[in-house]
């Protein structure tokens, strides 16, 4: 399974000014059918995304007085291990099938690095800084179509919406949300 992925953050929430840094996921997804149209959906993938936040500086004299204000920009990247447990709705012809699938998936962060930037180098230096995230919940849902290649293989293609149960790091990610489009290459084991 390989899908681009794409945070978006309440900024109304939370009053903060971030954007999306394009991110992606893949891995390994398995299928379990447990009746004519329902069927499980477990696995483990690998997810890298990140948010960049632009704020305001205040640079301070020796006696505490604002010298200077400057915009910078702090780039936010996460790296974490997901673990799915979807329920599926399939109905269809034969070869091109719909899809429905809801449930949770379950993160496990891996590394979060945070690195401010901004256009006056002699003021402002590069901080970075790796901090362990929390673990986390995301209720997910997607709908999309599998069309059947062969007796052997499918090609699944679902639109996907996730939001976070869990903040990711206390307050910072509280109300995200991301979205993407999963592409599954299925092998059947058995038919």
């Amino acid at each position: 399974m390989a899908s681009p992925d794409f945070t978006y953050i309440n900024g109304n929430k939370i009053a903060k000014d971030y954007t999306t840094i394009p991110g992606y996921k893949f891995g390994i997804t398995f299928y379990k059918k447990i009746s004519k149209n329902f069927f499980i959906t477990s696995g483990i993938w690998y997810d890298k995304k990140g948010i960049k936040q632009s704020i305001l500086i205040n640079f301070y004299d020796s006696t505490g007085a604002i010298i200077k204000k400057e915009k910078g920009t702090y780039y936010h990247k996460y790296k974490d291990l997901e673990m799915p447990l979807f329920i599926n709705f399939m109905s269809g012809k034969s070869r091109l099938k719909f899809c429905i699938s809801t449930g949770f998936s379950f993160g496990f962060a891996i590394r979060e690095t945070v690195t401010f930037s901004s256009p006056s180098s002699t003021n402002i230096y590069n901080v970075k800084s790796n901090r362990t995230l929390p673990d986390r919940i995301n209720f997910c849902f997607s709908m999309g179509v599998l069309y059947k290649i062969n007796y052997k293989y499918a090609l699944f293609i679902e639109p996907n919406y996730k939001i976070d149960v869990r903040a990711i790091y206390e307050t910072l990610l509280d109300d995200s949300h991301s979205y993407g489009l999963r592409t599954t290459l299925i092998y059947k084991f058995k038919y």
